[in-house]
């Protein structure tokens, strides 16, 4: 949905593009998300029986911020997620759809969860530290993969091992 908008905010036909995101499902992706995907690794988790890692005592990387090189890791993974391979869009992408269509019509940089569009969460992109940053997880090159919001909020600070996760690398 939020490709084709781009197209046709890009043919300068915006109420086309307003069209688009009109779609009934929006708000059942919200909903979705809002209830179970930023949950998926607690609920993974815990139907897996709870098998955790032991708690990490080790030295965390200075570096946990990704914005130095974000732009890279979206570049190496062609802007797909690395987990379910989705397609997605920077925050910048995004935000000039929001400047071109009004927030009205499609809130990125909204205060909530609600008042964001639906779609945000299934092609927005961030990059994730494939071992959490909280698990001794270095803010490098080999250790980050592009991940759409669903997925990395579902994985949160679990290891790979705890929610039985193939290594996306």
């Amino acid at each position: 949905m939020t490709l084709a908008a781009m197209k046709l905010i890009a043919s300068e036909n915006p109420l086309l593009a307003i069209q688009a995101l009109q779609n009934p499902l929006e708000m059942e992706i919200k909903n979705w998300y809002i209830e179970h995907g930023q949950m998926s690794g607690d609920h993974r988790f815990r139907v897996l029986g709870g098998f955790a890692d032991s708690k990490y005592q080790g030295p965390l990387d200075p570096v946990k911020s990704v914005n130095k090189i974000e732009q890279q890791v979206y570049l190496r993974d062609s802007y797909k997620c690395k987990y379910c391979a989705n397609s997605v869009l920077s925050a910048q992408t995004l935000k000039q759809i929001e400047e071109a269509l009004g927030s009205e019509n499609f809130a990125v940089s909204a205060n909530s969860n609600n008042s964001r569009h639906g779609f945000i969460y299934t092609v927005r992109a961030t990059v994730d530290h494939v071992t959490p940053h909280n698990r001794g997880g270095l803010t490098s090159m080999d250790n980050l993969v592009t991940a759409c919001w669903s997925c990395n909020y579902g994985k949160g600070g679990y290891s790979l091992k705890e929610i039985a996760l193939d290594d996306p690398r």
